[in-house]
């Protein structure tokens, strides 16, 4: 205050309103003094302004339930993980589990299959074995066919003697034969023998010599189908063979079975012609076919 200033001036400019610019001191005081608290009571737990928060500012804003949430969610997505992880494990377990049960089932079918194979050749054996002893101890009939003989006025004879050369009895023996008289150019009646035989056994080594055979028609010509009808020889049927026209065949098969169950049969065939008549062309249709019917089963 100037020594010319008016006591009056200073109580109006006291009393009166401030100048632009001016504040009230008290208010103003207070204000900085509020600001002045606030920050130092939170210096500590805000960040400075003009720098970047890090995770612990941010965690301290944050308020409790967002905290108890955020700490749940942590919680549940490890515990799903570890769930996640350990159905993992337990799949690769079951995995590898399963790899091994595969292992041990292909093993097992290995197994099996050579366990079939062994069953399987040892069967073979088996069988093999028991076909080679039936083999050695069945019966076996021989057929033995003698000469032929032929007169004027007589059917042509063939005898046979027949014999088990095996080392058990033949069972159920049956058998057929036919005897004919056939011209160059013919073949034998096969299966259409008139002549019968019979018997239940035939022991080993005990031939059989009262069969024999006597020329007939076949069956085809025959008038009654249920007998032999017998075919004679006359002078011109001898001198037919004698001069190589014509020629004697005989023919037949026999039946049996051995002490096993196991049917058997023998075929044969023989043939008596001039040897004029066997150098013939014609007359080899009828030896080939004789040949071929020659014939046993191989059980």
């Amino acid at each position: 205050m100037t020594e010319n200033s008016n006591p009056s001036d200073v109580q109006e400019e006291v009393q009166g309103e401030p100048k632009q610019g001016s504040f009230f001191p008290v208010e103003q005081d207070r204000k900085d003094a509020a600001n002045a608290t606030e920050h130092a009571s939170g210096s500590k737990n805000r960040p400075r302004i003009g720098k970047k928060r890090t995770l612990g500012d941010k965690w301290r804003l944050t308020s409790l339930p967002n905290k108890i949430i955020s700490i749940a969610t942590v919680v549940i997505a490890f515990a799903s993980a570890l769930a996640f992880g350990t159905a993992v494990l337990q799949w690769l377990e079951m995995h590898d589990a399963g790899a091994q049960t595969n292992k041990i089932i292909a093993a097992d079918e290995r197994l099996a299959n050579a366990m079939e194979s062994s069953v399987k050749q040892a069967g073979k054996s088996i069988d093999a074995t028991l076909k080679q002893f039936h083999s050695e101890q069945r019966a076996w009939l021989s057929i033995e066919l003698g000469t032929m003989h032929w007169a004027e006025n007589e059917p042509i004879q063939v005898p046979m003697t027949l014999t088990n050369t095996g080392k058990t009895p033949a069972k159920r023996m049956t058998g057929h034969a036919l005897v004919e008289k056939l011209l160059l150019g013919q073949v034998p009646h096969f299966g259409q023998a008139s002549i019968y035989m019979r018997t239940g056994i035939i022991v080993p080594n005990a031939p059989i010599s009262s069969w024999g055979f006597k020329s007939g028609k076949p069956i085809a010509e025959q008038r009654v189908t249920d007998k032999q009808e017998l075919l004679i020889m006359s002078k011109t049927d001898l001198a037919d063979v004698v001069a190589g026209r014509a020629f004697a065949v005989a023919h037949g098969e026999i039946d049996y079975s051995d002490v096993f169950g196991v049917p058997h049969w023998t075929r044969f065939c023989i043939y008596n012609a001039a040897s004029t008549a066997l150098t013939s062309f014609t007359m080899q249709k009828a030896v080939t076919s004789c040949t071929k019917y020659n014939d046993t089963d191989e059980n």
